[in-house]
Formats: C-alpha cells, structure tokens, sequence
C-alpha cells in the first residue's frame, strides 16, 4: 500500500494484514518486519537514517528508531483507520484517515490532538512544505491546507464533480460560545430552510431560507442574544424541478 526510503539501497514496504518487508540491496532481496500487529497499514514514512512511521487500521500508529527492526506502538485515542503520515521532525507528526479526521502530536505520539477539517470525506493524503504550509487531499475532490501549525486556514475548491447527494455537517466549534460555523452540501439547484430549535421544539431562529445552487456551503449562527442550552438545527432543501425534500437534524450546544 506504500512505501519509503532511507537512501539508494534502503527501503520499507507495508500492506495489508501487518505485512512489512525492508531491502538493503536496493530490492534484490526482502526480509519480513514484524511489529506483532495485524491490521493493514496504509501509510509509511521515514526520517534521517533510521527513523520509521507507518499508520493503518483502527488507528494504529507504529514508530522504529531502528529501520523496522523493532517497534512502539503510538495509537490514536479513536479506532479509525489512518491513511497518511506527514512528518514534520522526531516529535511532531501528523496523521489523516477515514470520515475527514486529521490528527497531530508534538511529542511523537504521547499525546494526540484532533484537527477539525470541516469535512467528513475521508482523507487519503497529507504532505507539508515546511512546519506550517502543508496540504491534505480526499474524497469528493476534498483539498484542505494550513499556513498555521495544527490550525487548518483553507478548504480548497473541489476538483471533482458536484456533491452527488445532500449533506448537513455538524456545526464547528460545538460547543460554542456565541459563534458556529454550519457548513452543508446541495447535490441539486434547490430551496434551503435551515431552522434552530429549543428542546422543546420550539423555533428559535431562521438561519437559512432561500435558492441555493447545487455546491458546498457555510453559514455562520451567531447565538448572542440566546440563552445556554442544547438546541437542534434542521435543513429541509427541496429540488427545483422535481420535488424530492431532503431533511436532516444536527445538535448543537450553546455554553456561555
């Protein structure tokens, strides 16, 4: 599934249930590594000259300082499956995987920090110019960037199709206090109602309520002059032309 190098000669290959085999001899011959785990790995990447990560399923991340040869465990506080590995030096690494996470550490790997990517497309790819200037690519033509180390700045225009199907996205930050970002995708010209309300149903505000064309879109709800508390935001989009409403329910917590 990936590969990396240490120089001409040197080089680790990971694939799917656990499998890891390194070359000297620039691939004339492979010796088996093995780290005792079983989930396939995706991603792979070294530093200097014996320095290794490489990530996989159920967010398993896997550090050698000795090329492969033996292995600590540095997994993330959630089993999902990691995709890439970008390493920034020894101790700061990031890591992104299924459903738009994006997590990093600062001191390689004892503590975690999750990204939020205002995405839950997954994400297969990450890679960085320099500590703050980096990039992440996925799903549905999904580009993100930084300019600002463990802050993403940029959701990059998508180079893929339009959105195929409707989707309401859980509003960031959340909680939140007064101000949240909802962000949400129309896959055909339509009319958006997106509506706020209390836990006992009862209308709060009118956040959205218009024609929308088909695309990704965010709007902010700033909350205040409203009381703390659990609320619920709604979108109904109905297409133009056809007729089918698309409905869905996030929750929101308001804490002042």
């Amino acid at each position: 599934n990936d590969v990396a190098t240490f120089d001409e000669n040197c080089a680790i290959v990971v694939g799917d249930e656990g499998a890891i085999f390194a070359t000297t001899d620039a691939g004339i011959t492979w010796q088996s590594r093995n780290s005792a785990v079983t989930n396939s790995f995706y991603g792979i990447e070294t530093l200097n000259s014996n320095f290794v990560w490489l990530v996989g399923e159920e967010g398993v991340v896997l550090f050698s300082s000795d090329r492969g040869i033996t292995w600590i465990r540095l997994s993330l506080p959630k089993p999902i499956t990691i995709r890439d590995i970008a390493i920034i030096d020894s101790t700061e690494l990031y890591v992104v995987g299924n459903n738009g996470k994006i997590f990093y550490t600062i001191d390689n790997g004892l503590n975690w920090y999750g990204q939020y990517a205002e995405t839950s497309y997954d994400l297969y790819a990450i890679d960085f110019i320099d500590r703050t200037h980096g990039f992440a690519v996925g799903n549905g033509g999904t580009i993100l960037s930084t300019t600002s180390s463990g802050t993403l700045t940029d959701v990059r225009a998508s180079i893929a199709s339009l959105p195929e199907t409707f989707h309401l996205y859980q509003n960031y930050p959340n909680p939140f206090n007064p101000i949240t970002t909802i962000a949400y995708e129309i896959s055909r010209p339509s009319y958006v109602v997106i509506k706020v309300y209390n836990t006992l149903g009862q209308e709060v505000r009118e956040i959205v309520n218009g024609y929308h064309q088909s695309g990704r879109h965010n709007i902010t709800w700033n909350a205040d002059n409203t009381p703390s508390g659990v609320y619920y935001y709604r979108i109904v989009a109905q297409e133009f032309g056809i007729g089918r409403t698309f409905s869905e329910v996030k929750k929101a917590v308001l804490i002042k």
